[in-house]
């Protein structure tokens, strides 16, 4: 049995008590933060530590991990749920919860790919008018990290007194394209 005296909830918790069930409600409340995020367990495991909650938070959609699960009545921060009248969702909503949660991980994957690229070094930047600049790149790579920083594509720029496609991008916002221009 591990036992962990937990200073600022005044309790001493049991790893080895299995707290929560897969579908089981628990609210997060983050250190710091009067706000709590919904969470549901999604997966219970056990090792030599004692058990371990696997839950999706309903508003980032991101997986999170607790060892420690308590009751609501010491909540200040930390997981928390009515272990006395537990609520659950049902397996159907749980299977959703579960695809909706991988479909957001996909899609900050991407998103975190897609930050560590940069613009070609071929880039054409001018300084087009007052407010803006014209960007002018045929790579379609490029086209979708000029998207990402919500550069505006243009059929009918002029560039060195002919009409060719580029994309224009407000001076404002010259910090967004700075990172992702390699010197």
């Amino acid at each position: 049995m591990s036992r962990v005296l937990l200073y600022s909830a005044g309790v001493v918790y049991d790893t080895e008590k299995q707290v929560a069930r897969r579908g089981q409600r628990i609210k997060w409340f983050p250190i710091g933060s009067a706000l709590f995020q919904e969470c549901i367990v999604v997966e219970v495991s056990h090792d030599v530590r004692g058990f371990c909650y696997t839950m999706i938070g309903l508003k980032t959609w991101e997986r999170m991990t607790a060892r420690i699960i308590l009751d609501e009545t010491q909540a200040t921060n930390g997981f928390y749920a009515d272990l006395t009248y537990p609520s659950f969702v049902p397996e159907d909503v749980l299977v959703q919860i579960e695809a909706r949660a991988e479909e957001a991980e996909a899609v900050r994957h991407r998103k975190e790919e897609t930050e560590r690229q940069y613009l070609h070094r071929g880039v054409v930047i001018v300084d087009y008018s007052e407010r803006s600049l014209a960007i002018f790149t045929e790579d379609p790579q490029d086209a979708e990290i000029l998207e990402r920083i919500r550069a505006k594509r243009n059929q009918h720029l002029t560039y060195q007194g002919q009409k060719v496609a580029g994309w224009i991008f407000p001076k404002c916002r010259q910090a967004e394209l700075a990172a992702v221009v390699r010197i």
